[in-house]
């Protein structure tokens, strides 16, 4: 059953991991929410969750399967703990390299680690499904949170933000860090 204990137990998970996976000079900030919509609409239901007024959010439904493109983006957020121990061995392969070349290096030592971190990524998976049932759209997300006229509340430096809408409901996931 879905419940408000069910969701702060997953986010009790997801807090330990942010907290494993922080370096010295960049915490990490990852959680899920399960919001009622306001006045059905999504960009007012987020405005509120972040108690906002400018902001904006580009959502761009997904098509593809929402649980490959989970286990695809958020693997490194679930492994960075790995990259940290090994991090020693392992620096003259990613030294200088692009952002693009150090995600692909990076993912490909978390899955030759032989760790848990899949297992852990596949239960927090399990457990979306718990929530979000068999009637959803899905959506990578975007949040826009330097506007205009500046900026109201500070995000974070780098983002993987994601929503299900389940009707009268939004399930919003949030994976970042800043240093």
């Amino acid at each position: 059953m879905v419940n408000k204990e069910f969701i702060a137990e997953i986010n009790i998970r997801l807090e330990t991991l942010a907290i494993l996976n922080s370096f010295i000079d960049d915490g990490k900030t990852y959680y899920i929410a399960l919001l009622n919509k306001e006045e059905n609409d999504i960009t007012l239901t987020l405005r509120k969750h972040f108690n906002v007024k400018r902001w904006t959010f580009d959502l761009k439904e997904n098509p593809t399967d929402w649980n490959v493109v989970l286990k695809d983006e958020l693997l490194s957020y679930f492994g960075q703990y790995i990259l940290q121990a090994k991090q020693p061995y392992i620096k003259n392969e990613y030294e200088g390299k692009r952002n693009d070349e150090f995600d692909d290096i990076s993912r490909r030592i978390i899955l030759e680690s032989q760790t848990n971190c899949e297992f852990l990524l596949d239960t927090f998976l399990i457990s979306i499904k718990k929530i979000i049932g068999d009637r959803y759209i899905f959506y990578k997300m975007k949040v826009n949170w330097n506007t205009p006229k500046g900026y109201e509340v500070w995000y974070e430096c780098y983002e993987n933000d994601y929503l299900f809408d389940l009707g009268e409901q939004v399930l919003f996931l949030h994976f970042g860090g800043s240093d």
